[in-house]
């Protein structure tokens, strides 16, 4: 059996990392405003293991206020052997008013460089642009609402000694990726003391997230300690002793976000149910393969064979799942030279899906990927995770006409006593079905479960409203 090959969306989480506080800088906050640049350093940990390091800044530059983010981290691969290291740089620039003016975010992994930039274009139209693999594609999305002047208030009191407890203040951000607003609120909910170290503390929670996490200041404005899920930051040096980032240990983010389960569900005998600590329901492009039973939502009996139909997809629909995206990037001469030559002969749709299948299985090493890499990235590095495989995958049957979806979720493992992130492909014919190229096994129907579907690499944040919430039932039939 092939080793298992899971993933984690590890641009999500740094992606989800909260920047330093933005400031919109006006005359009403002189003394404010003087105590820029403000800089903190903070070292990351994860399970009080240190993985890496984080810059935040705030500067004036330009005439503008300029707020940067850099974020190194590097843990164990999703086996425990070697490390994985990725890096990443945001940078969003304010007018003085404090609205947002332009914003780009750069990953550096392994697998290569992704570059995404929020910019106006000349109509005033607000572009995201995506490059990847050196091809570059752009998408308007809706005029963005990100103002950040009353971060200003904040640190203003804070620096004057004038917070006070229970004042509460609202943003809202554009989170780069996939173009969504999150709004957050910051609450003072402690005053400097002894008992807490001598700082302000703050009470945070996001629309994304949903999760209410801490954030300690000291007087002079630096952050001493931040919940950043599933990280935690502590100003540079100040980790106490004892703690396990003495031992060196190395920690594995995979293990980590697993969902555990002693066994697999019973095939004929129990159906895999879902359900949510916060009560949400499935994600709306995975609803269709449950249905809802009170709190949970049981998953439907999937295709254990490929057996090709009339073709039923609607036209709107089929067309949208034989596009190119910037993550299958289907109509690039590459792809479809590829796709053409693996093609042959004229055989059934289900034929060829286990064809590219086969292929993308054995042309690609298997080697653990930091990010989540795009079909072109994927064919010309050859190799990579589930996510790699199930990209290129799915470039390689649009290319050829069969509608294809990318499909996270997680899978069972026996040797990991649990559910592990992984991705796959649905392909259609006549029907959808799995196929699931890192594991050479199509159709793929057994302890799989689908939570989002992602064709072109803007919704990986729906999985943050997802990972670490949910709980699994095996149900009778």
């Amino acid at each position: 059996m092939p080793r298992l090959r899971t993933m984690i969306p590890w641009g999500l989480y740094a992606a989800l990392l909260p920047a330093m506080p933005a400031y919109g800088i006006e005359a009403t906050t002189p003394s404010f405003s003087s105590r820029l640049p403000i800089v903190d350093t903070l070292d990351v940990f994860l399970q009080a293991v240190p993985v890496g390091s984080m810059i935040g800044s705030t500067t004036k530059r330009g005439g503008f206020i300029e707020n940067v983010i850099s974020l190194s981290v590097e843990v164990s691969d999703q086996h425990g052997f070697g490390r994985q290291h990725l890096s990443l740089e945001e940078v969003r620039r304010y007018d003085t008013t404090g609205a947002l003016c332009e914003a780009r975010q750069k990953m550096h992994s392994a697998a290569g460089i992704t570059t995404w930039r929020l910019d106006i274009d000349t109509s005033g139209t607000w572009l995201i642009s995506v490059t990847t693999a050196g091809v570059t594609t752009s998408r308007p999305v809706k005029p963005v609402p990100e103002k950040i002047t009353t971060m200003a208030s904040l640190y203003e009191g804070l620096f004057l000694n004038t917070l006070q407890c229970g004042t509460s203040w609202t943003d809202t951000s554009i989170e780069l990726t996939s173009g969504e607003s999150i709004i957050s609120e910051t609450r003072c909910v402690e005053m400097p003391s002894e008992r807490n170290g001598d700082c302000w503390v703050f009470d945070c929670s996001n629309s994304l997230l949903q999760r209410r996490e801490l954030w300690k200041v000291d007087r002079q404005g630096a952050t001493v300690y931040r919940d950043m899920y599933p990280y935690a930051g502590r100003k540079k040096g100040t980790a106490h002793r004892g703690a396990a980032s003495d031992t060196g240990a190395a920690v594995s983010l995979f293990e980590m976000m697993k969902v555990k389960k002693s066994r697999a569900v019973r095939p004929g005998r129990e159906r895999i149910a879902i359900s949510f600590d916060n009560n949400q329901p499935v994600d709306q492009s995975v609803a269709a393969f449950f249905r809802k039973r009170g709190t949970k939502f049981i998953l439907n009996q999937l295709p254990d064979r490929c057996r090709q139909t009339p073709d039923t997809l609607p036209v709107e629909l089929q067309h949208a799942c034989l596009a190119a995206t910037p993550t299958l990037q289907t109509t690039h001469p590459k792809i479809r030279l590829l796709a053409d030559s693996l093609h042959g002969e004229s055989i059934s749709v289900c034929e060829l899906i286990g064809r590219y299948n086969r292929y993308v299985y054995t042309a690609l090493q298997k080697r653990s990927s930091p990010t989540f890499s795009s079909a072109l990235e994927t064919l010309e590095a050859g190799y990579g995770d589930c996510g790699e495989h199930a990209v290129l995958l799915a470039a390689l049957l649009r290319a050829s006409g069969i509608p294809a979806r990318v499909v996270m979720g997680i899978i069972y493992s026996v040797e990991g006593e649990g559910y592990f992130y992984h991705a796959w492909v649905m392909a259609y014919a006549g029907q959808w079905i799995f196929a699931d190229p890192s594991h050479d096994c199509f159709p793929a129907y057994k302890d799989r479960i689908p939570l989002i579907i992602d064709d072109d690499g803007t919704k990986m944040m729906g999985l943050a409203k997802i990972i670490g919430r949910i709980q699994l039932h095996y149900v009778d039939k």
